[in-house]
């Protein structure tokens, strides 16, 4: 196997993991990050099965269970006017369903894991080196820098995010879109336990669902904070930027109508962002018209929250590409494995960006007739359970949310493995 020069735009959790599984194959790899450190994001993350798959087919899963915390306990689904809780799933059924336990920490936790994971293994590192341009006219692609350097590879990846630069090499035209504002913020986990109202809170995940609005509480017991995600209609935020000013003040009013126990949740606020939650429209392209430039991530496939996939889709990407590159016989094989990557990849993803799109509005429904029959189909029907599967990998992709293929075809599936297979049967 050849062994190649390659670039890759953006270190934040995806582009690290590209960077990871690259190198792995024996490429040369270097990362390029505009902010001049690894910018750290503070809130939570879960890590499911279909992505612990990948780190442990990376040989890091070990390393990564001393940073995360592998008991989450129960997802509850709340009123959002009383707290009463509507349904329950409890996720340490998991490790039985699905052969990982479900494991959440800090995404700043998980990002330095990785950030140190692909240091070992010798990936190159350029901090405060901002894109402006991504060009392929010559026989390598080169990247034009703000301070008017050049660099070139032999391929570049582009993990820079929703706002990516590097897509505008890949399909100029994509769009993004999106109806939704995200406020975040942090509590102590120390301040929560000391009211025993908000004591509950302290284990699991909490969804508050209501009138166009969703409040997900998650436990980073990692950094001994609680983390606030709390979504709804506006445009305040924008899209691709972490920090956009706001107040406290502010979002105690947008979310005052929310049960008591949220109202005094709130009030242990003492700083919190806005930023706009957005999905890219489906792309012409993942890879450019040379085949030498492809995308990973949000910057192709960017998607709502509200199933917890964006960031295991990315790094399943990144297992993926990686697999392709390493059937190149020469640089010339390249641009066709790129695009068989894309053919991997996209079906599987824009069925999961449609349904957590789905799922925004379903868990934002108004108060009423639609809203009292989702309470109820929430009590009977619990997500991410396993039901009569029978183990066996599922590789067609299922009709929708209600196919109950659904859930294993998530979180049960092997991107390594089935791109290996793919990749035998095509070469």
């Amino acid at each position: 196997m050849p062994q190649f020069d390659i670039l890759i735009v953006g270190a934040g959790l995806v582009g690290l993991a590209t960077a990871i599984g690259l190198r792995k194959k024996g490429h040369g790899v270097c990362v390029l990050e505009s902010t001049s450190n690894l910018q750290v994001i503070g809130d939570a993350i879960a890590v499911g099965s279909n992505q612990q798959r990948i780190l442990e087919h990376y040989g890091i899963l070990q390393d990564f269970y001393t940073r995360a915390v592998s008991d989450i306990g129960c997802m509850y689904y709340r009123s959002w006017s009383s707290g009463e809780i509507i349904s329950t799933r409890d996720m340490k059924t998991q490790k039985a369903d699905y052969g990982y336990a479900s494991c959440i920490l800090s995404r700043a936790g998980y990002q330095d894991f990785l950030y140190q994971q692909a240091k070992k293994v010798g990936v190159e590192f350029l901090f405060g080196q901002r894109v402006e341009s991504v060009e392929e006219d010559g026989p390598r692609p080169i990247l034009k820098l703000k301070d008017g350097s050049v660099l070139e590879a032999d391929i570049i990846v582009g993990a820079d995010g929703i706002k990516s630069k590097v897509r505008m090499a890949v399909s100029p035209n994509a769009h993004l879109t999106s109806q939704w504002d995200c406020y975040r913020a942090t509590v102590s986990r120390e301040r929560l336990g000391s009211d025993p109202e908000l004591r509950p809170y302290l284990k699991g995940i909490h969804f508050t669902m209501g009138p166009n609005l969703l409040i997900i509480l998650s436990n980073m017991a990692d950094i001994g904070d609680v983390s606030l995600n709390m979504y709804c209609l506006g445009d305040a935020g924008s899209a691709g930027s972490w920090s956009a000013p706001t107040t406290p003040v502010q979002m105690r009013e947008i979310f005052k109508d929310c049960s008591p126990a949220l109202q005094k949740m709130l009030t242990l606020v003492d700083k919190c962002i806005v930023w706009k939650v957005a999905q890219v429209s489906s792309l012409d392209s993942w890879s450019s018209s040379n085949g030498k430039i492809v995308l990973v991530g949000d910057a192709c496939h960017a998607m709502t929250p509200h199933q917890g996939q964006g960031c295991s889709t990315g790094i399943e990407d990144s297992a993926v590409l990686s697999e392709c590159i390493s059937y190149a016989k020469t640089i010339e094989d390249v641009p066709s494995l790129l695009k068989t990557y894309e053919s991997l990849r996209r079906p599987r993803v824009e069925l999961i960006q449609g349904i957590s799109a789905f799922l925004g509005k379903l868990w934002s429904l108004p108060d009423g007739e639609q809203q009292q029959q989702r309470d109820e189909d929430m009590r009977k029907t619990q997500p991410y359970y396993a039901g009569a599967w029978d183990g066996k990998p599922i590789e067609s992709i299922p009709t929708g949310l209600r196919d109950p293929n659904y859930s294993p075809w998530l979180m049960a599936y092997d991107a390594v493995g089935f791109a290996r297979k793919e990749l035998d049967a095509r070469a």
